[in-house]
């Protein structure tokens, strides 16, 4: 089972998400337990060809769409595009060149083929008893869109969770079988943004157009983590 799979890499510490070294799945890897004033939101977007080149992608956070319901629950939206002015060159491929002036090379993305996507979190707040603020995530969504027919997207995958030291089994993967998802998560333990605390959610998503190969699109967007999540 991939989730027994995963649950074996959690590393619980006096230390214990974004996603592995197995193509099926995700693990959790353990890193900083310093307590934090406020929870620190990061979303990291990668963008990996099929020779080994990696753009970063830039992550814009939706504040517009950023809703609390009258029950206090809280939404948070991230969205992201795959253009040239919001992508970074992190890694060429050794032994490549990425062809900058010439015909487009399987090393380079073509951002003339339009891929977009969202990815939204829904957690909710109360007062733990030891006094601290607990959170619980209880949906994800998401979504992929393209603007050429002759790209294929595959290999779907989701993974979320809204773990700390004291409730590590709150780790769900999921296999989209559209370009869009929505799930709720049944989480019902409230947990800690420090002590290796982690709310969040992740996909996964295979790229596929004629001359450039399959290139894979990594999503990692947590509303706090105090994991370091190897993703994929």
């Amino acid at each position: 089972m991939i989730i027994n799979k995963i649950l074996k890499k959690i590393v619980c510490c006096t230390a214990i998400v974004t996603l592995l070294t197995s193509n099926t799945g995700f693990a959790f890897a353990a890193n900083d337990t310093r307590a934090s004033s406020k929870p620190a939101e990061r979303c990291t977007i990668t963008l990996t060809g099929p020779h080994g080149t990696q753009y970063n992608v830039q992550a814009f956070e939706a504040p517009q769409l950023e809703k609390r319901s009258a029950d206090g629950s809280i939404s948070k939206t991230y969205s992201y595009s795959l253009e040239n002015q919001y992508m970074h060159l992190e890694a060429a491929t050794k032994g490549k060149r990425i062809n900058l002036l010439g015909a487009q090379s399987n090393d380079e993305w073509d951002d003339s083929i339009s891929v977009h996507g969202f990815i939204t979190i829904n957690y909710s707040t109360t007062t733990l008893s030891n006094g601290q603020k607990g959170y619980l995530l209880t949906s994800v969504s998401g979504r992929w869109t393209k603007s050429d027919n002759h790209v294929t997207m595959s290999g779907k995958r989701v993974a979320y969770t809204c773990q700390d030291a004291n409730h590590q089994q709150q780790i769900t993967l999921k296999y989209p079988s559209s370009n869009s998802f929505s799930y709720r998560t049944n989480y019902s333990s409230y947990v800690s943004d420090i002590a290796t605390g982690v709310l969040g959610a992740n996909s996964h998503i295979e790229l596929n157009h004629a001359g450039s190969g399959t290139w894979s699109l990594d999503v990692t967007c947590n509303y706090f983590d105090n994991n370091i999540i190897d993703y994929l």
